[in-house]
């Protein structure tokens, strides 16, 4: 279920995002989580950095406490460099609170 799912993710597109988020138990949200950063990692790899920042930003939704996600979105924003830099440097910051 789950290969389908990275499968559904990557074919469909961000719409299929707010479905996943539905899930409320955390089985559920770590599935959607491990199902999204495929799809993140191959926005990143066609330099489509809007869409990984989405993606970035669902999963930080799912999951706000985990300092991995922010500093995965702090990569993000300083690959975008100019004016993206600040936000780069506020979510590496948090990912530093969380405990990173």
């Amino acid at each position: 279920m789950g290969r389908l799912l990275v499968i559904l993710l990557v074919v469909l597109g961000p719409g299929l995002v707010p479905v996943a988020r539905a899930q409320n138990d955390p089985a559920s949200r770590q599935a959607a989580i491990a199902a999204v950063y495929p799809a993140m990692l191959a926005a990143l790899e066609v330099g489509n950095l809007g869409r990984a920042r989405h993606l970035c930003d669902q999963v930080i939704l799912w999951e706000p406490e985990n300092p991995v996600h922010y500093y995965n979105l702090a990569c993000i924003e300083a690959g975008a460099g100019g004016a993206r830099l600040l936000q780069a440097f506020t979510a590496l910051e948090q990912s530093i609170r969380l405990g990173f």
